[in-house]
């Protein structure tokens, strides 16, 4: 199931999206990229929790990164 929705973009992101995704395809696109920003933030607030009860201070680019590899792709240190 889908929900319709309008958004407003500015004329240059808009452009870009058109050109990247191609016509048609642009709700694909934006899905995915929202999807990807959500994992990120739901790890970024993982990070946090985890710094504040104990756990490794994971809050640094880098560290997250790092983490972020290995939950998703199961990478070992």
């Amino acid at each position: 199931m889908a929900t319709k929705m309008s958004i407003v973009l500015p004329d240059d992101l808009a452009t870009r999206l058109r050109e990247i995704a191609g016509e048609g395809k642009m709700s694909d696109y934006v899905a995915r990229a929202i999807r990807q920003r959500m994992v990120e933030d739901e790890l970024r607030a993982l990070a946090r929790w985890e710094s504040e009860h104990g756990g490794p201070d994971i809050t640094s680019h880098a560290d997250a990164a790092h983490l972020t590899e290995r939950v998703l792709f199961g990478n070992a240190d």
